[in-house]
């Protein structure tokens, strides 16, 4: 993607999201998903000038992250929620947003199905077999700056008082026992399903959960060194969500940094390490 074509996906992102910024009276989650486009965007662009991806593919990692919950807004005008599970998937209403409104007619053709794919899949519990190589790639960079902008944003919430994060998956219980099977999950290396989440713990544990579907270094090493596993450890702490919980996340953390360290080592026998 060259620049001129990176602007005007930009250009029409501000006034799509614009549209239900007026359409819904000034509701602050419109503004908290459009703020979280623009962050995941950046991250998007981060990890692949740190990967070494040519300025092209840059472009477009930062226009698929921009774009790549799109579908959000008339998820949010129609049904009232960023809940997929009362809704619609979003990852699905955004590719078809992304077909109907026609922002990616210019873009080649090879541009416009990553980013129509990782639109899709962005959401998905794991990425469906068959995708086309190029596709694969960008779909799971987006994936990784997604949880990387969610962790820290989940963080502010719980900070600002945590009716923010209630949104991120309807109202939560706020019971701090977490469920056995989120707990289970995490000490086995799994991810946490998301029939399991009925509470605060369990959403903080479900994204601990995440850790296992990283798939660059470069995501892990921002991982660590903003604290994020750390910080959701910190949480359950303070809720009191036992011994069993922050077990489970150091099992996360120790994960991470076997991951890092495996890297490590392979650099340092003059292997590959992305």
């Amino acid at each position: 993607m060259d620049e001129p074509r990176e602007t005007a996906l930009r250009s029409w992102f501000v006034a799509y999201s614009g549209r239900y910024r007026a359409a819904l009276g000034g509701d602050p989650r419109v503004a908290e998903k459009t703020e979280h486009s623009e962050r995941v965007s950046a991250e998007a662009g981060g990890i692949g000038e740190e990967l070494g991806w040519p300025p092209n593919e840059v472009r477009t990692a930062r226009a698929l992250g921009l774009v790549h919950d799109v579908g959000r807004f008339s998820q949010l005008a129609e049904f009232g929620t960023f809940d997929d599970r009362h809704s619609v998937d979003h990852g699905l209403r955004g590719r078809e947003v992304l077909v109907g409104e026609g922002p990616l007619t210019r873009l080649d053709a090879a541009d416009r199905e990553r980013i129509l794919d990782g639109v899709r899949h962005h959401n998905a519990a794991r990425l469906p077999e068959g995708l086309d190589a190029g596709s694969l790639r960008f779909a799971r960079l987006v994936r990784d700056a997604d949880k990387l902008d969610i962790y820290d944003g989940f963080h502010r919430a719980i900070v600002a008082g945590g009716g923010l994060a209630d949104g991120f998956m309807g109202r939560l219980d706020r019971r701090a026992v977490p469920s056995a099977e989120a707990v289970k999950c995490l000490r086995a290396g799994r991810a946490v399903p998301n029939s399991a989440v009925r509470s605060l713990a369990d959403m903080l544990l479900w994204q601990a959960g995440w850790v296992f579907d990283v798939n660059f270094p470069a995501t892990m090493r921002r991982l660590r060194s903003r604290g994020s596993l750390e910080r959701i450890r910190g949480h359950l702490d303070e809720i009191g969500a036992g011994r069993d919980a922050a077990e489970a996340v150091d099992r996360a953390i120790a994960f991470r940094d076997t991951e890092l360290a495996r890297v490590r080592g392979r650099a340092q026998a003059g292997g590959d390490a992305p």
